[in-house]
């Protein structure tokens, strides 16, 4: 989705139908607006963009890169504006590849010249994604051999000799401009002849550059035409402002800021001045922090109200709390006069004890039932996020960096984005000063270990585990080190240690009930479930689930609850309710769908695989592990061996029954699914199974009783259903069950529901 515009695009016609015309022609991988600052190039990639978008089968993309530093970040970028997660093994540019595939994408890269380099990533991505276009907004051009350039000049200037009255302002793009804006924060405005003569004056004045209007002209709620002239004339000495090496033009933009800003009360320069600390804007409470202890929530929405009705700042209001963003251009100033005035060290460290503080709160959120919340606030401020961290390894302030790293590790887990988190994270216990920060060292040690576990480097996370359970107990911090023994247990689960699990994930529980940390005891109840299930009690399982889930949804652990329902599931599937599975695997779907996690969708429609054979629909089951599959490799992060053992024997099954060829053909079906198409698959009513099968073949091995048996055991009956069903004894029905799955040769029971649905029709 492309930012919403609070203005209409004023002229560029020409500069538009060009740009269409190359972007439709099929030639076209890259098109560069090329400009001065302040000539409106990203409102125009924009409205090129808003053209496209039914065009474009995978989506017309903004990518801001204004906050960018270096050229590494802007595949990073993009695969974050993009949703996608760190695949081990990938880099960014062969994870963007992979999602976009052979569909058409446009991706809107703004603000390239920024970052220096940054040409030789646009290559990239254009060579390993064939499907791709690139509209790149700069002020010099990239020099690729992809590269069409675009030119976005000023806006046509009224002539020295033009007849000056307010019908002709309208005919002249520069002057209306003008008069939109002019009126917009002035309704009474009166153009007089007179009045005309000095609006097109002052757009001549300005050369014709958008962002220097917009600004000249919000100044006319308080200033008239001739008051505004007066101004602008006498801001724009040319000889003494800015870089004398700067083109007229822009220092002719340098100099509007300059005007501007000087018209500004002491404390709205200075508030103007900080806010240049921000990356990708902020929020009210953002600027107090930044703008100083004198300056609480009620002032600081009062200056910035104020910056923004003089077009120094942006106002998003359709944003659940208040935004102000400042354009690049008007930043790159902010922070010259931010430097000039001795304010930047202690602006940079207000600015990152903010984020800082917003990751400490971050760290609970993310654990309770606003987690929605707090992954849509944190992905607003990864900007801020990003320059902070940067602060922080720059100043080798391991404290502050620690704190924010530990308060993000279940954002960089939820948003797929573990290498920049395990990188990070790398980065800061290495400083120095991160072994004295013990506190957010165990915390950081913790987060680590957790990343490397959901990427399967098991040796990796196990060590670090253990490094955060010496820190904790040096720390005397009983939490953490009660959830790294809960991940050692994990790790153990994983590689199908269940002793060892059982005794990790024992200790875990003896310091969570004795602290009556209850999110925690839920957690390794749900893994003490997962080890019970894997060895086969199953209604041990069931009952470790069920205490889990119902600890997190009185806590309101949306994250926990839909992991919890998926192995609850696969629990009471083994006790035969398929269709009590299904609807528990339905209802950690739609948790997983509201949180956005890809990775939850791929582990529902493993659940999956089991219900679907167990209620006679092989080629279905086969399809859900197509798709979790396909969904787990753009992920990177692969199925756990002992989970992928039980998978495989349930696939071994339905290939059984299917034969090879048909199952092939279900599990390229399934793989090809994306996302939305396997959640619509999930979700879409199952298909009926056939009441009973037909005649055995001659060397079908049951008797008629066991046939018998096994058509009701393939209806997801349970042996002490199956017993009242056919009136006879439930040992009798153990004994059939038994027998029959002696003389088949299987050890399931969802291997016998895919023996009767091979001798149905599919």
């Amino acid at each position: 989705m492309l930012p919403a515009q609070p203005t209409p695009l004023v002229d560029r016609e020409q500069e538009l139908a060009a740009g269409l015309a190359q972007l439709r022609g099929g030639d076209v991988r890259l098109l560069t607006l090329v400009g001065p600052g302040g000539s409106g190039k990203t409102r125009l990639a924009l409205a090129l963009g808003e053209e496209l978008c039914a065009e474009v089968p995978a989506g017309v993309f903004f990518v801001d890169l204004s906050h960018a530093v270096d050229p590494h970040q802007v595949p990073l970028q993009v695969a974050a504006t993009l949703r996608l997660r760190d695949a081990p093994g990938q880099s960014a540019h062969q994870t963007i590849a992979r999602a976009i595939g052979s569909r058409r994408a446009l991706l809107i890269l703004d603000n390239l010249e920024q970052v220096v380099g940054a040409g030789a990533e646009v290559a990239r991505l254009l060579a390993d994604t064939p499907a791709l276009q690139v509209i790149a907004t700069s002020r010099q051009p990239l020099r690729l051999r992809w590269e069409h350039l675009l030119p976005v000049p000023p806006l046509p200037l009224p002539a020295q000799d033009a007849q000056s009255s307010a019908a002709a302002l309208l005919e002249c793009p520069s002057t209306r401009l003008f008069v939109e804006r002019a009126r917009a924060a002035n309704p009474n405005l009166a153009l007089t002849d007179a009045a005309a003569h000095q609006v097109a004056e002052i757009c001549r004045r300005l050369d014709g550059l958008p962002l220097a209007i917009e600004i000249a002209a919000a100044r006319a709620r308080v200033l008239g035409p001739a008051a505004l002239l007066a101004h602008v004339a006498g801001g724009l000495d040319l000889a003494s402002t800015g870089p004398a090496d700067l083109p007229d033009r822009q220092r002719s933009l340098r100099s509007t800021i300059q005007w501007s800003y000087r018209l500004l009360a002491p404390d709205e320069q200075r508030a103007f001045r900080r806010l240049a600390a921000f990356r990708g804007g902020c929020e009210v409470a953002g600027a107090a922090a930044v703008l100083g202890d004198r300056v609480d929530r009620g002032r600081a929405l009062e200056l910035l109200t104020s910056l923004a009705e003089k077009n120094l700042l942006v106002a998003d209001a359709g944003a659940p709390e208040p935004r102000f963003t400042m354009l690049e251009t008007l930043r790159e100033y902010a922070y010259e006069r931010l430097r000039e005035e001795d304010d930047e060290a202690d602006a940079l460290a207000r600015h990152a004890a903010f984020v800082a503080a917003l990751a400490d709160q971050a760290r609970q959120g993310l654990l309770g039932g606003k987690q929605s919340v707090w992954l849509d606030r944190l992905d607003r401020e990864q900007a801020n996020v990003r320059a902070a961290l940067r602060w922080a390894l720059d100043r080798a302030d391991a404290g502050v960096g620690l704190r924010i790293a530990a308060g993000l590790w279940r954002f960089w887990e939820l948003r797929g984005r573990l290498r920049e988190g395990r990188e990070t994270l790398a980065a800061l216990l290495a400083m120095p000063g991160a072994q004295a920060e013990i506190d957010q060292r165990v915390l950081a040690l913790y987060a680590a270990a957790h990343l490397a576990l959901l990427e399967a480097e098991y040796d990796v996370a196990g060590a670090l585990y253990r490094d955060c359970i010496t820190a904790a107990r040096h720390a005397g911090d009983r939490a953490s080190r009660a959830a790294a023994l809960n991940g050692l247990g994990v790790v153990a689960t994983c590689r199908g240690a269940f002793v060892e699990a059982c005794e990790h994930l024992g200790q875990a529980v003896a310091l969570n009930r004795a602290s009556d940390d209850r999110l925690a005891l839920a957690t390794n109840l749900n893994n003490l479930g997962r080890v019970a299930l894997y060895q086969g009690e199953h209604a041990q399982a069931r009952r470790f689930q069920e205490d889990s889930l119902a600890i997190r949804r009185e806590t309101g652990d949306l994250w926990g609850q839909g992991l919890t329902l998926g192995d609850l599931a696969e629990a009471v599937l083994e006790l035969g309710d398929p269709a009590s599975a299904r609807r528990l695997q339905m209802e950690s779907l739609a948790i997983w769908r509201s949180l956005g996690s890809t990775w939850g969708v791929a582990y529902v429609l493993e659940g999956l695989v089991g219900v679907e054979l167990a209620e006679g629909r092989p080629r279905d089951a086969v399809r859900a592990a197509g798709a979790a599959a396909a969904l787990r490799e753009a992920l990177g992060e692969p199925t756990a061996p002992v989970r992928k053992a039980r998978l495989d024997a349930q696939l071994a099954a339905a290939r059984g029954v299917l034969g090879s060829t048909a199952f092939e053909r279900a599990l390229a079906e399934g793989r090809a699914l994306d996302v939305d198409q396997a959640v619509a698959q999930a979700t879409s009513p199952p298909r009926p199974a056939t009441a009973a099968p037909p005649e055995p073949s001659a060397d079908d091995p049951l008797s008629p009783r066991e046939r018998e048996v096994a058509r009701l055991v393939a209806r997801g009956l349970t042996n002490r259903q199956v017993a009242d069903e056919l009136v006879i004894s439930e040992r009798t029905v153990d004994v059939h069950v038994a027998r029959i799955l002696a003389k088949l040769d299987f050890s399931a029971r969802a291997q016998i529901a895919a023996w009767v649905a091979r001798r149905e029709p599919l």
